[in-house]
């Protein structure tokens, strides 16, 4: 499994608006093949920070969706957000246990 890990700093003028660009793919992403978790967060500590966690079956399967034409719309819809870089952070990860 590959767990995928990425924080965005939004521009604060920008905020209002950032959640519905967000919402308008995030149920396509979440029916892409392999997609177990694709789940936005916003930050108790920083303003204007959204954290995206996502679960992968596979490395493949998410590289799959990196070279789709959701994954480029994704990212022109919300680079034009981002006070800064985005910071992403992918893990290798398999469940040992589950409660």
């Amino acid at each position: 499994m590959l767990v995928v890990h990425v924080v965005l700093n939004i521009q604060a003028e920008k905020a209002d608006t950032f959640l519905e660009v967000v919402e308008s793919f995030v149920q396509e992403a979440r029916a892409t093949a392999g997609c177990r978790v694709y789940a936005w967060y916003q930050s108790t500590e920083q303003d204007n920070t959204y954290i995206l966690y996502e679960e992968w079956e596979s490395e493949a399967q998410f590289r799959a969706y990196k070279e789709s034409d959701l994954f480029g719309r994704t990212q022109q819809s919300l680079l034009p957000y981002a006070a800064a870089k985005p910071n992403s952070t992918y893990f290798l990860a398999e469940v040992t246990e589950k409660f």
